[in-house]
């Protein structure tokens, strides 16, 4: 990770990090090193890692997106332009939505904070908007949203959004 952060400030800031926690030196820790040094820069993982407890974790370290290496490389494409236009991405293969999700199901397991924030999502409300709204912080909206996309297993907020509108909660 050393060499990632000297390499990357020894020049422009890069505007994306693409990271494999599989590699040595990653790690949730080093995602939160790589967010306190490039505010402004886009932090994905893409690695084979499944454990939802550590995807979690480094989404809440900062990550805008994680994207599993089963995932069809139309779908990679797709996520790496949601991160860039500012969405957070949860992407973990080719299995597409299960059956509790498409029946609204999954709906059910959020947490009355995480369907206000669904809600507010589905406005169309940035990051720093829900957090005025719920009088909150901009990093507790981040956890909120990541962890709504992996309740919902879906990759974006776009997609989180749908869901929401679909079972009427915009």
């Amino acid at each position: 990770m050393a060499d990632v952060l000297r390499l990357a400030r020894d020049g422009a800031a890069p505007r994306l990090f693409l990271l494999d926690l599989l590699f040595p030196g990653q790690s949730p820790q080093a995602v939160t090193a790589l967010r306190q040094a490039f505010k402004r820069s886009s932090i994905v993982i893409v690695s084979m890692v499944e454990d939802r407890a550590l995807i979690d974790e480094v989404m809440a370290a900062g990550a805008d997106g994680f994207i599993g290496k089963a995932t069809p490389p139309d779908q990679i494409i797709a996520a790496l332009q949601a991160v860039s236009a500012g969405e957070f991405v949860l992407t973990l293969g080719p299995a597409g939505l299960p059956e509790f999700v498409k029946s609204g199901h999954a709906l059910d397991q959020l947490t009355p904070r995480q369907q206000e924030v669904l809600q507010l999502v589905a406005r169309g409300l940035s990051n720093k908007e829900i957090a005025r709204e719920l009088d909150i912080s901009p990093f507790t909206v981040r956890i909120h949203v990541s962890s709504l996309l992996h309740t919902l297993d879906v990759s974006t907020r776009t997609a989180a959004a749908a869901l929401a509108a679909k079972a009427g909660l915009d």
